[in-house]
């Protein structure tokens, strides 16, 4: 699909417990945090146009 760049893993270390435990720290519901990832990450996921938000919108953009 589309390629990343070398820095996604700085992006991604935010979801393993290095990342988590200051947000946790800093009073934000991580369990609350990790359910708004999946939902973005099913949402935005599916291939087909009509059913991707994210394609929509670089469509429009485009």
């Amino acid at each position: 699909m589309f390629r990343m760049k070398g820095e996604i893993w700085v992006k991604l270390l935010l979801f393993f417990r290095a990342g988590l435990l200051p947000i946790s720290v800093a009073g934000v519901d991580t369990e609350a945090f990790l359910r708004g990832w999946l939902q973005v990450e099913n949402d935005f996921s599916s291939d087909g146009v009509t059913n991707n938000d994210a394609y929509q919108y670089a469509l429009v953009h485009y």
